[in-house]
């Protein structure tokens, strides 16, 4: 890993909740114990049902994470710079990935295996306090995920999920409509219609890709 590349994971790791407040020094510590993966597009990066060792952050690139229900293949999520992999079932007893990650472009990635990351937590209890909270934030956005598919209507599921995946209220499409109706469970043509229902209802504004949900609006 090369020093551009090594300062940037830096900045992303202490930008996460999980690293949130910790000093720089600590940062560094677990940048110094990571393991640096480079992928091509197409390639895993981690394969459903194998176990899961170690705590991954995509530094450059993006990667899709995919569930296969009864030999489907749907869409959950978009992973890019900063995000985490693997954090969830870190310290679970034989746990196995419930998902896919594959690299949706060229993307670079670090990993901290599960002994090196309980190293650090024994030397500063706040990164214990930062992994519960994030653990607490994953049970909301699936909570949330449960939500979004039992809901009454495409409109109502489609703006759970753009609720739940916005930042500074908006939301930015890093992959094609097929691919988002897919991970809704609705058809491409019922995806349409609940975008035009929601922009009629002043719900939500289209800018090209970016989705902006109007403050105020009822989840």
């Amino acid at each position: 890993m090369n020093a551009t590349l090594r300062q940037q994971a830096v900045e992303l790791l202490m930008g996460s909740l999980l690293f949130e407040s910790l000093p720089e020094s600590a940062v560094n510590k677990a940048i110094a114990l990571a393991r640096y993966a480079s992928f091509e597009p197409g390639e895993a990066i981690m394969r459903e049902g194998e176990p899961i060792r170690a705590l991954g952050m995509i530094v450059r690139g993006s990667a899709e994470v995919r569930k296969s229900p009864k030999g489907a293949n749907v869409l959950m999520s978009v992973l890019t710079p900063g995000s985490l992999m693997g954090a969830v079932g870190l310290f679970s007893k034989d746990a196995t990935a419930a998902t896919q990650v594959r690299a949706a472009t060229k993307t670079e990635a670090i990993f901290i295996e599960s002994e090196d990351l309980a190293q650090l937590m024994r030397a500063d209890f706040s990164l214990v306090e930062n992994y519960v909270r994030y653990l607490a934030e994953r049970i909301r956005f699936l909570t949330g995920r449960i939500e979004s598919i039992g809901a009454a209507t495409a409109a109502d599921k489609l703006f759970n999920f753009l609720a739940l995946n916005s930042s500074a209220g908006q939301y930015r499409l890093k992959t094609s409509f097929t691919a988002l109706s897919q991970a809704l469970s609705i058809s491409r043509a019922s995806l349409y219609r609940a975008l035009d229902s929601l922009e009629a209802e002043s719900r939500i504004r289209r800018e090209g890709k970016t989705i902006r949900l109007r403050r105020g609006a009822d989840i």
